[in-house]
């Protein structure tokens, strides 16, 4: 049986990143799975329920001292399993550390999955370093999974990868959406709705603009919180609320100002954390999505957004422009208030709304349902193997 070792940097995205692929691998493949990650609460969980080997080794998002220690501990692990593949889930740490020490173990297989375009707004010798390591994990990988079109057209145009070496599972994204079971509307009980309305007081009239992620600059929340200001001056004879599940992060903090409108605001729902496998139902409360980012590899929630019927606002960054088909499953907007508040009324008009809703849905499950991308990551790994 050959062996397959998957690395990424944390048990959360493992959950999102991952899915059910290592589970479909051994079923479907004939591998013998195993997977690295930091230790976390959700991981021991995840690989039981995925019927793999795990081992907790931890894994900083950026090179630290203590990283050699990081690296030599991955690297005695393959030399002792011996396995054929190593899929490398990039981070600026993860990937760079286990491709290199599979390199040096002998692993004959190495795909790096590529989850973005980290030099992008980056400038000078850091910069520079990035596109190094990256172009030297690309170089030591025999393929590179790129989450989207625009990323890889950027790591092309900075020469980090071939472009013979680049692959797209199906039209993208690293492991699509579940939208049969986890990201379906109609799998959303009454009852749950009704219990988490009441839980945040919100009525069957108001207006719910939803956005889901981490809170920190790059994200677009300054301006996401100044388009919401400016749409309940257009709407003021409706009831306008802001619906934010995530939590504050210390690395590109938002401003005080804007942390304290968020925690104080009244029309704010501001849940903090949310545990993946419960995240369907927030979004089962919006009327509307918006990811109002300044960059992204592919924006899964928005994926996720749109396969349970909601209507998407996004902007025209790398991956965020990969992510809705513009005024048929969603709208952009520029990073300003003004025109954020633009896109999010036109949201107003159900009709409109519920069509570019339904739209969505259905080009999702078309293209970016997980059990294509799942299959499409299979039929690489044996194309290699085989």
């Amino acid at each position: 049986m050959k062996k397959l070792l998957s690395v990424i940097t944390s048990d959360v995205t493992a959950e999102s990143y991952i899915g059910d692929q290592l589970q479909y691998f051994q079923e479907k493949g004939g591998y013998e799975c195993h997977l690295i990650s930091s230790p976390g609460p959700y991981l021991e969980a995840y690989a039981k329920k995925q019927g793999i080997k795990y081992t907790e080794i931890q894994i900083d998002r950026q090179l630290r001292p203590r990283s050699f220690k990081t690296f030599w501990a991955i690297y005695k692990y393959m030399r002792k399993q011996k396995f054929d593949v190593l899929v490398a889930h990039s981070g600026p740490s993860a990937c760079l550390i286990s491709m290199t020490a599979a390199k040096l173990a002998g692993i004959p297989h190495r795909i790096e999955l590529a989850h973005g375009a980290l030099q992008e707004g980056l400038k000078g010798i850091l910069r520079r370093f990035v596109i190094m390591s990256e172009s030297f994990n690309s170089h030591n990988a025999e393929k590179v999974v790129i989450v989207s079109p625009s990323v890889a057209k950027i790591r092309q145009n900075d020469g980090i990868d071939k472009p013979e070496k680049q692959v797209l599972l199906s039209k993208g994204t690293c492991n699509g959406v579940d939208t049969l079971e986890r990201f379906n509307p109609d799998k959303v009980s009454d009852e749950v709705m009704v219990g988490l309305k009441q839980q945040y007081g919100i009525e069957e009239d108001d207006f719910v603009v939803g956005y889901i992620g981490r809170l920190v600059r790059d994200k677009g929340i300054v301006e996401l919180v100044e388009g919401f200001k400016r749409l309940r001056k257009l709407h003021p004879e409706k009831v306008v609320k802001l619906l934010i599940v995530g939590s504050p992060e210390k690395r590109d903090a938002l401003p005080q100002e804007t942390l304290d409108f968020l925690s104080s605001d009244k029309s704010i729902i501001y849940t903090g954390f949310v545990p993946y496998n419960e995240i369907a139902r927030y979004y089962a409360l919006m009327d509307t999505f918006i990811l109002p980012s300044y960059r992204e590899g592919f924006p899964t929630v928005v994926l996720e957004a749109s396969s349970m019927g909601l209507p998407v606002v996004t902007t025209r960054k790398t991956g965020c422009i990969d992510s809705i088909v513009e005024n048929e499953t969603g709208l952009f907007a520029d990073l300003n208030g003004e025109s954020i508040a633009k896109a999010l009324e036109a949201m107003v008009d159900k009709e409109f709304a519920h069509r570019l809703g339904q739209n969505g849905r259905k080009w999702v499950t078309e293209n970016y349902e997980h059990s294509i991308v799942r299959e499409a990551m299979l039929n690489l790994i044996n194309s290699l193997t085989i």
